[in-house]
């Protein structure tokens, strides 16, 4: 009865995120507005100390952080960078483009200690666009959780094909415009 209740609940908790992301990309074609939301409602879902967005780069060993959740208590690292070297995990997802899981020690915040790190592909277009890393404390990651991160990187990854597309279209659109007006 106990596993039911917490199945359920889990489910609920699942849906509850998909559709409140789902809701910010019908709202916006914008892509820092729908990575933003997706990072914010991970992070509060999931009770997370810092949930950060990592946009990947070609040749670059150093990765810009461009979104992030973070507590009150946090200091915020938007817009610094990882560099892969540092991190094997990183290291790992970038190679598989699968997610990995482990302990992590927050370079960034000392006094954080036993946190425990998961980090999800976000894969356009069979190229690594990014990857989103949730960091809490004192709790390992469960399966359940991990399969939510996956679906809402699955869900960005279609919300960026479409921002994308939009993006190109509103822009030929212009040119044609432009073009028409000669």
């Amino acid at each position: 009865n106990d596993l039911l209740r917490a199945q359920a609940q889990a489910q609920a908790i699942r849906e509850s995120l998909i559709n409140k992301i789902s809701n910010a990309i019908r709202n916006s074609l914008e892509i820092d507005t729908i990575l933003q939301t997706a990072v914010n409602e991970l992070g509060k879902t999931l009770g997370t100390d810092r949930t950060i967005l990592i946009q990947t780069t070609i040749n670059n060993p150093e990765l810009p952080i461009t979104h992030e959740y973070v507590t009150q208590n946090k200091e915020s690292i938007k817009g610094k960078t990882i560099k892969i070297e540092d991190d094997y995990f990183l290291q790992e997802v970038i190679e598989t483009k699968e997610a990995a899981t482990g302990s992590h020690t927050d370079r960034w915040d000392k006094h954080s200690k036993n946190l425990f790190k998961l980090i999800t592909p976000v894969i356009h277009h069979n190229e690594l666009f990014g990857m989103i890393m949730l960091l809490r404390s004192n709790r390992r990651w469960h399966t359940e959780e991990m399969n939510l991160v996956q679906s809402v990187a699955d869900q960005l990854s279609v919300s960026i094909k479409n921002a994308l597309l939009f993006k190109d279209t509103t822009s030929k659109n212009t040119k044609i415009a432009v073009l028409n007006e000669i």
